[in-house]
């Protein structure tokens, strides 16, 4: 084919639907070949069942919320007060956003999880999904990390097989091996956010931590996927909504 619109189908998953078949295979495998390291830059931190993307968006710390209190733990000592959840909110956020790779892989590696990194990637996914949305969908999660779906195929199949997820290729769930990993993944990042916070003095309970996590986690997912549906201006003034399922 015209190597010119092999390359512009290279960077947009809707010119790489439009070519046949024969084309498709190598740029889907040229994808698959680096997705590894694609998860590596978009792998999820999950919290007592909530998840929080790194990576894909900077969290703005509001400096005024910052400033509020030198001793985290003073501020995390007022009940009921709406600027400690606010203050646990932002420090959650930066430590995440301070998270690297390295991070990540170290988590990962220390959680008794059995999965590797694609496939600890893949099984929170769907559990970020199914907590947020209802459902964990192939089109929807490809959209969300701006992926062709193609891409991201191999390795939900190869959790099915392996036993971790059921699905028919469009939508997934967790078998309970799946929800075992997911478990097990998000206490280990539990344990290690919590060693972030008291480092600042604060000591939040389980539910408030849970509650900040899930605040973030849904602001986030509704941000990203509120840009990637926003109608996109069309020659002639017309628009075009994407629809992943």
């Amino acid at each position: 084919g015209d190597p010119a619109a092999l390359a512009r189908a290279a960077e947009s998953p809707q010119a790489l639907h439009a070519l046949p078949a024969a084309q498709v295979e190598p740029l889907s495998q040229a994808y698959a070949q680096t997705l590894h390291t694609v998860f590596l830059w978009t792998v999820p931190v999950a919290l007592i069942g909530f998840v929080v993307a790194l990576f894909l968006k900077e969290v703005k710390l509001r400096d005024s919320a910052r400033l509020a209190s030198t001793d985290m733990g003073e501020g995390f000592a007022q009940p009921g007060s709406g600027d400690s959840e606010k203050l646990l909110e932002i420090s959650v956020a930066s430590i995440l956003h301070g998270a690297g790779p390295d991070t990540a892989r170290r988590i990962i590696r220390e959680s008794d999880t059995r999965l590797d990194m694609a496939g600890a990637w893949a099984v929170m996914q769907v559990d970020l999904f199914t907590r947020m949305v209802g459902h964990a969908g192939l089109r929807l999660i490809a959209t969300r990390h701006r992926l062709p779906p193609e891409v991201l195929v191999p390795v939900f199949d190869r959790m099915i097989e392996e036993g971790y997820l059921t699905g028919d290729g469009r939508i997934f769930s967790h078998t309970a091996a799946g929800a075992r990993e997911a478990r097990v993944i998000s206490e280990a990042w539990g344990r290690w956010l919590n060693e972030r916070l008291a480092e600042d003095g604060a000591r939040p309970g389980d539910g408030q931590l849970r509650a900040a996590v899930d605040v973030i986690a849904k602001r986030l997912l509704a941000e990203d996927l509120a840009q990637e549906l926003s109608p996109e201006p069309r020659p002639g003034g017309s628009t075009r909504v994407g629809a992943p399922a």
